[in-house]
C-alpha cells in the first residue's frame, strides 16, 4: 500500500527529466503512510501535518480508505470556528 501525489511525481519525474513511460506507481509511492482514523480531533491533525510536513492525510477505518483530510479542510473548519466565535461575541457586546 501506498500513496502518490503530484510533488512525488514533480520532484521524482518533472524535476528529474525521467521518461514517465519508465516510472511505475511503485517507485513513486511513499509506502510509509500516516493517517488517522475518523474519530481523530482536528488540532492533533494540524499538529501531525505540522510536524511531518505533509498536506493530505487518509482517513482509514475498518483498514479502509474512508477520505482524505487536506490542509484546505482544516483552514476552512478553523475558518468556520472564527466566524462562529465573532459571532458569539458580537452578540454579547465588546469587554
Amino acid at each position: 500500500h501506498g500513496m502518490v501525489t503530484e510533488w512525488d511525481y514533480v520532484n521524482k519525474v518533472v524535476s528529474k527529466g525521467v521518461d514517465p513511460s519508465k516510472i511505475t506507481m511503485g517507485d513513486l509511492m511513499a509506502s510509509h503512510i500516516i493517517s488517522v482514523d475518523p474519530k481523530t480531533p482536528t488540532d492533533k491533525i494540524t499538529v501531525m501535518m505540522s510536524k511531518n510536513g505533509i498536506r493530505r492525510i487518509p482517513v482509514i477505518e475498518n483498514g479502509k480508505l474512508i477520505g482524505v483530510i487536506t490542509s484546505r479542510d482544516i483552514i476552512r473548519i478553523f475558518k468556520d470556528y472564527m466566524d462562529n466565535l465573532s459571532d458569539v461575541i458580537a452578540r454579547f457586546g465588546t469587554f
